[in-house]
C-alpha cells in the first residue's frame, strides 16, 4: 500500500506497526533494501512554522536500523548499515555505517564490517 501512495521501499524492507508516515509528500521518502525501521517512528517530509515551510527527501539506507520511537525531519539521510538508537531525533544526515543516538541524534561510534 505504501508503494502505491509513492514511497520508495526496497526489498525485504521491515516497517514496523504503528510508524507514522509524512502523506503529504510520501514520493520525497525512501527505505533502501533490507531496513528496518521501529514501532512508533516518525517520518516527516515536511515541517511548518509561522514563518517559513521546509520540504524534504528522507533516505533511509540499504539495511539501516531505526529504533523505536525515533523521529526524522525533512531532509535527512540515514546511511547504509547504520543504526540510529530508539527515542532519537534525527536533524541532520546520519553517516553510512554508524551508530548513531540522541536528541538531537549525534556518531556515537563507527560500526564494523555492516557496510
Amino acid at each position: 500500500l505504501l508503494r502505491v501512495i509513492g514511497m520508495n521501499i526496497g526489498r525485504d524492507a521491515f516497517i514496523a506497526s504503528g510508524v507514522l508516515f509524512d502523506v503529504e509528500f510520501p514520493t520525497l521518502i525512501t527505505i533502501g533494501p533490507g531496513a528496518i525501521v521501529g514501532t512508533m517512528t516518525k517520518i516527516l517530509t515536511h515541517e511548518v512554522t509561522i514563518r517559513s515551510i521546509r520540504v524534504g527527501r528522507i533516505d533511509i539506507g540499504k539495511q539501516a536500523v531505526i529504533g523505536v520511537s525515533c523521529v526524522l525531519r525533512s531532509g535527512v539521510k540515514i546511511g547504509d548499515g547504520s543504526v540510529v538508537s530508539m527515542q532519537s531525533i534525527v536533524n541532520k544526515d546520519v553517516e553510512s555505517g554508524v551508530f548513531a543516538g540522541g536528541k538531537p541524534a549525534a556518531e556515537i561510534k563507527k560500526l564494523d564490517g555492516l557496510v
